[in-house]
């Protein structure tokens, strides 16, 4: 009997894109107990989407936890492509902002905690 490789990813995408999906929610709602602490924003700027049809603007931040430093860029846990207006507005580059840190894995943090609802689109394609 062989097997019919398209039916087989057919059925399991679906499922493997709702797990991520979960996993990502539960992280953005816990994140909103994480210890908050002082970043600095270093930079900003617009890079390819994972699909390099639009740009999205990344922003980069500094922070400082148990005498280590680290830099990140992940902003929130939603979908949504903000433009630069919107970025640069809100975190300019050299303002000091609230981050929110996991204390049990320092090194990942998130500007804005929480979650928010994704389209379908962006759960078939931007989920990581």
């Amino acid at each position: 009997m062989a097997i019919d490789y398209y039916s087989l990813i057919l059925l399991i995408s679906p499922s493997y894109f709702l797990f991520k999906f979960i996993l990502l929610a539960i992280k953005g709602f816990r994140s909103r107990l994480w210890i908050l602490t002082k970043c600095e924003i270093v930079a900003q700027g617009e890079e390819p989407t994972v699909l390099e049809e639009r740009m999205r603007w990344k922003i980069k931040y500094r922070y400082t936890i148990q005498n280590k430093t680290y830099e990140r860029s992940q902003v929130d846990f939603s979908f949504d492509f903000w433009n630069s207006n919107q970025w640069a507005d809100i975190y300019p580059v050299g303002s000091i902002n609230n981050v929110y840190c996991n204390p049990e894995k320092p090194g990942e943090s998130v500007l804005m905690p929480g979650f928010q609802k994704p389209t379908l689109f962006h759960l078939a394609f931007f989920t990581q």
